[in-house]
């Protein structure tokens, strides 16, 4: 370091004498002002002194290195609409952390490989409540980075409602929409994607919507749905045969305590999902949780009587969690019938 480079605030030592201190000033005249570490000024000249670090040198490295792995990071996952096979689609893309592929916390990305641009909203539902988790536009080509977030924290926003409004600059009649209700799919040791390199190799997809298969409902086409999902059948003549075949399908079912109207739920979870040995019980009960309440909303917007959870009898959790969410919706239940499901069901009375 040559002698005059000196500057105001770099931290230097005396080549004399055992002291060190702060450069406070420099003189006309080539002087230099040191701040020694009692606060008390002395004036020496270049040669007595030696730099050991340059004011703001740390600083400067560590916001030059934040700089590089940002732009690193950035530039990566810029990337993904070209080095993932996915075309034509709009996609959720989660990706693990390095080394903790199955354990760690996941970045989820969104992703656009149609053509067109939309703005989206991506909402995260829990008893029937809706919490925002991100929002924004998603031109054609193009990869969001929405948040990066831990295992048990996304357990407990529940289930993702994905809305999106495809954008058209050219004049149209209504504006197409997608509506999806999604579960996160979280990675684990198998490989996704084998030829990319890690950990985007071990990144989970969940298709939302695909421009080769059918535009997004506009309002008219959501219109139309609607009237025939829930427009009155016709009534249909009297006759023999048909009261016959009523008479055998109410047989058939009443020997198994059941009514044409009753739906049967077996929360197990062995029957709904085939990674058990891989979750903890928080987990399991979450899983079973959140197929019960979208098979309860499923009930009701089917106008059913009556649905019966098989929940088992395990250690009661399951069941006092069940219990617990229809008494603060005020809804109806009681043990389903014992001679067919023992003391491991509930029957909801809608």
């Amino acid at each position: 370091m040559k002698k005059e480079g000196f500057r105001e605030g770099d931290f230097v030592s005396f080549l004399n004498e055992k002291q060190e201190g702060i450069v406070k000033e420099i003189r006309a005249g080539g002087n230099i002002v040191v701040d020694i570490e009692d606060g008390f000024p002395i004036e020496v000249t270049a040669g007595e002194i030696v730099l050991v670090k340059r004011k703001g040198e740390e600083d400067l490295k560590k916001q030059q290195g934040d700089k590089i792995i940002s732009e690193s990071l950035e530039l990566s996952y810029v990337s993904f609409p070209e080095m993932l096979p996915i075309k034509n689609e709009i996609y959720l893309l989660i990706v693990p952390t390095e080394n903790q592929v199955s354990s760690g916390p996941l970045r989820l990305y969104l992703i656009n490989t149609t053509e067109h641009h939309f703005v989206f909203t991506l909402h995260s539902r829990k008893h029937n409540k809706s919490s925002g988790f991100n929002y924004g536009t998603l031109p054609s080509g193009q990869c969001n980075f929405l948040s990066e977030i831990k295992r048990d924290e996304l357990f407990e926003k529940g289930e993702f409602v994905f809305d999106a409004l495809k954008f058209q600059f050219n004049p149209h009649n209504s504006t197409s929409r997608i509506h999806k209700s999604i579960e996160i799919i979280l990675p684990d040791i198998s490989q996704t994607f084998p030829k990319l390199p890690s950990p985007l190799s071990f990144a989970k997809i969940v298709h939302l919507f695909s421009s080769l298969e059918q535009d997004p409902l506009n309002d008219e086409d959501i219109f139309e749905k609607l009237k025939s999902e829930y427009a009155q059948p016709e009534k249909q003549k009297f006759s023999v045969s048909n009261e016959k075949q009523k008479n055998r399908n109410q047989d058939f079912t009443a020997q198994f305590g059941l009514t044409p109207s009753k739906f049967e739920v077996d929360l197990h979870i062995e029957e709904l999902t085939d990674q058990v040995e891989k979750l903890n019980n928080s987990t399991m009960l979450e899983i079973q949780l959140r197929h019960f309440r979208k098979e309860l909303d499923l009930a009701i917007l089917r106008h059913a009587r009556s649905i019966v959870f098989i929940h088992g009898i395990g250690n009661g959790k399951l069941k006092a969690e069940i219990r617990k969410e229809l008494t603060s919706s005020g809804i109806r239940f009681t043990d389903g019938a014992y001679n067919r499901y023992g003391a491991g069901a509930t029957e909801v009375f809608l």
